[in-house]
């Protein structure tokens, strides 16, 4: 198969050989180039040429000549004779394609060789483009199914699951989920990586929603059939010494984590690492699980070889001290080698406390167990019989009998203890608070007429001393009236300024004033009466001691 080009070229490039002119443009000239192409062998010139000859000469020899980077290459002889004038086509064969040649005509007349101007020209060469061709759309699948390269997958190795169309020549996206994500995962591109033992289901779903699947059974080629410990039965390790536990799987070439647990926390605990803490005297049982529940176990005996065998205190038996007398208790654990943390307690805190480091502090008359207690539960035990030397026999006050006591006037009293030498603090109390009050300090202060006993108490054995107070009022009135105002009647918004008066002469009390119809005419607290609206009210004045006088307020109009 062959195709022409037609190329036409205008160039002026002159090569300078021997022996070599250009001749005058009547002598030879160029008329055209074209090229053809072979996509198999070759690539063809076709090269044509006008000559003229000058006048009386012939020529010898003409033809073409074609040259690659100014060196010629190759030439091709038309004709060999004498000539005159004439038109000629001469053909250039076996060309390398996609190749840029110079190609020229030549005469030779005289024994003088003429060239033409010369044309360049690029051979085509190559094989031809392809032919577009045009993709059908793919075909939906009716119907898919999913392979995988083993039913049984093992862990720790990835596979590619492969979907099958129906028809052959479908195809489709591919959406992948794994039932169950614990035992085995899927990607976007079929890989399937195995996670631990189990079955699985595969499901592969086309674009257009039709399913396929496959179901997998996941081994752990690396699962171990059992575990063995670095100790075994029982072992019996001290409170303060550490046992370091390791763990092998069955068969060597297993592979799994280790789980660790003890059976009593409070005993004995266990890291991660196999690594065993003793707590306490007691045992636990401590337990390595490999994740396919593969385990072993041992026992592990707590020792306390430091534990106490007994308590023995400074001070033995029962112990008197006076109340105001702390003293300090030292324990000792039995035998000397031994350790333990101790707890110090009192049977009776009201009457004897004690502190974490043995310091015994009284607080009243009585006796108290102290004990001292190793954390083994050992212990030791003294009595403490507190006893108050100061303790008074009894109390007296600068008082006795009855007191009468003005209302207006207060009462200090003074309680002394007996023997002198006595010491305790003193609760003083009223009998009666509304007739009359007593201060921490014995200052009697009265309220109203009437009769009280103060007490003066000592704190530490209770002794008392107590007397009478007689409240009376001398200043209290017999009677008492109303001084008549300027006027008794009133009208709506007007007041009037009552005043009292007591008998005898020189009494006083504190008064009340009342208004039996306070909408008509009400009254304040100093005696000042305002009138309201129509009507009548009548006011009333009362002493402290019940007495009272009363007046009529009239309000004949509003």
């Amino acid at each position: 198969m062959k195709r022409f080009f037609a190329v036409i070229l205008a160039v002026s490039l002159i090569f300078c050989f021997p022996m070599i002119s250009h001749a005058a443009p009547q002598l030879i000239t160029d008329i055209g180039i074209s090229v053809r192409e072979n996509y198999t062998t070759e690539t063809t010139i076709d090269f044509a040429l006008r000559i003229e000859t000058t006048v009386g000469l012939n020529l010898t020899d003409y033809g073409a000549q074609w040259f690659l980077d100014g060196v010629m290459v190759g030439s091709e002889t038309c004709r060999i004779g004498e000539v005159t004038k004439a038109t000629f086509t001469l053909t250039l064969n076996c060309l390398e394609p996609g190749t840029t040649y110079f190609v020229c005509g030549y005469a030779v007349q005289g024994g003088q060789t003429f060239l033409s101007d010369g044309f360049t020209a690029t051979t085509k060469g190559g094989m031809p483009p392809p032919a577009p061709t045009s993709t059908p759309p793919a075909q939906a699948p009716t119907k898919v199914t999913v392979s995988a390269p083993t039913a049984r997958p093992l862990v720790g190795t990835a596979y590619t699951l492969t979907p099958n169309f129906t028809p052959s020549g479908a195809s489709s996206a591919i959406t992948w989920k794994s039932s169950n994500a614990a035992i085995a995962t899927i990607n976007a591109q079929g890989v399937l990586t195995p996670i631990k033992e189990g079955s699985v289901t595969i499901t592969a779903t086309t674009a257009n929603k039709k399913s396929g699947s496959v179901k997998l059974t996941v081994v752990d080629p690396y699962k171990p059939t059992g575990v063995t410990l670095s100790r075994t039965g029982t072992v019996t390790i001290d409170i303060d010494k550490p046992l370091e536990l390791t763990a092998a799987l069955v068969p060597d070439t297993a592979r799994s984590a280790i789980t660790w647990k003890s059976s009593n926390a409070k005993i004995a605990t266990v890291s991660q690492s196999g690594m065993v803490t003793p707590i306490k005297e007691g045992t636990a049982t401590i337990t390595a699980t490999a994740s396919n529940n593969k385990r072993a176990t041992m026992k592990v005996k707590v020792v306390d070889p430091y534990k106490p065998t007994g308590v023995t205190l400074n001070r033995t038996g029962t112990i008197t001290v006076d109340i105001d007398q702390p003293f300090e208790l030292t324990a000792a654990l039995v035998p000397s080698t031994a350790r333990s943390a101790i707890t110090w307690k009192s049977s009776n805190v009201k009457v004897a406390t004690v502190s974490p480091s043995g310091v015994v502090t009284p607080v009243k008359e009585g006796t108290a167990n102290i004990t001292v207690t190793a954390s083994n539960n050992k212990k030791a035990t003294i009595k403490v019989k507190v006893i108050d030397p100061y303790k008074p026999t009894g109390v007296t006050l600068n008082r006795t009998g009855v007191v009468i006591l003005d209302m207006d006037k207060t009462l200090e009293l003074a309680a002394a203890l007996v023997p002198a030498t006595a010491r305790s603090a003193i609760t003083w109390k009223s009998s009666n608070a509304q007739v009359a009050t007593v201060s921490s300090s014995g200052v009697v202060t009265p309220v109203k007429e009437g009769t009280a006993t103060i007490t003066a108490i000592t704190q530490n054995n209770n002794r008392k001393a107590a007397v009478k107070v007689k409240v009376v009022d001398p200043y209290k009135p017999t009677k008492i009236a109303i001084q008549t105002p300027a006027t008794t009647v009133l009208a709506a918004g007007d007041a009037v300024q009552l005043s009292a008066v007591f008998t005898p002469a020189g009494t006083r009390s504190n008064l009340t004033w009342k208004s039996s119809n306070p909408a008509v005419a009400s009254i304040d607290s100093t005696g000042k009466v305002t009138a309201h609206k129509l009507g009548a009210a009548m006011i009333t004045v009362s002493t402290a001691n019940k007495k009272t006088a009363t007046i009529k307020i009239m309000v004949p109009w509003g």
